[in-house]
């Protein structure tokens, strides 16, 4: 596992309601993006925050 899969799965095991992690791996499945990309994931994160 690479240290940035480790880290979101580290978040994922934290979060108490983690379904922004399962929305965010299946909308990259989805999309046929690289999921364990950090940076993408707080703008996701940030993106649903504005929202």
């Amino acid at each position: 596992m690479s240290q940035t899969e480790l880290a979101l799965d580290i978040i994922r095991k934290k979060v108490f309601f983690h379904n922004s992690v399962d929305v965010w791996i299946s909308a990259c499945d989805e999309k046929n993006i690289d999921w364990n990309n950090t940076e993408n994931y707080k703008k996701f994160i940030s993106y649903l925050l504005k929202k």
